[in-house]
């Protein structure tokens, strides 16, 4: 594999230096160099599999944070209506996710 960096910004990799060079022609670069390493785009970033997976793991982290807070403002429009029966598949559904933090 090979990449192109401007600066030390990965903005493109392809298989081949050729199919590289073609590609690069109204981009700007610094450099082409042949790796070994795969790396893949995500969410506009081209990232090593270590760094993917780590990446991965600190979205799914938040995502589960944003979750939490949702659980935790239904909650207390139950505790509010003292509705038990929702207060526990809400506690439920919070320590599914917590479990789910927990192991990342």
């Amino acid at each position: 594999m090979f990449i192109a960096k401007n600066n030390d910004l990965i903005v493109l990799t392809k298989e081949t230096r050729e199919e590289l060079e073609n590609a690069l022609k109204c981009m700007v670069y610094t450099s082409i160099e042949e790796t070994e390493v795969e790396y893949q785009l995500y969410k506009g970033q081209y990232l090593s599999p270590e760094d993917l997976e780590k990446q991965q793991k600190v979205d799914r982290a938040n995502e589960i944070k944003i979750e939490l807070d949702k659980i935790d403002a239904k909650s207390i429009r139950a505790i509010r209506a003292n509705d038990t029966e929702y207060i526990a598949q809400y506690e439920q559904q919070a320590q599914k996710l917590r479990n789910e933090l927990r192991g990342l």
